[in-house]
């Protein structure tokens, strides 16, 4: 990695840890919430867009 000045800068691999960690702690983040349950409420928010789509055909 280079500074504003061009210069090499010696946190290159530090770069790749935290790279690391990021999508780590990311990757369980989304895991998390993908194995939640969608809510009622959204569920009938979508619903009553099907059923509105439906009329206007």
């Amino acid at each position: 990695m280079n500074d504003k000045t061009g210069r090499k800068t010696r946190s290159t691999g530090n770069n790749q840890v935290v790279r690391e960690a990021v999508s780590s702690k990311l990757k369980a983040y989304y895991d998390d919430i993908a194995r939640q349950d969608v809510p009622q409420r959204f569920l009938d928010l979508l619903q009553d867009l099907d059923k509105a789509g439906g009329k206007s055909e």
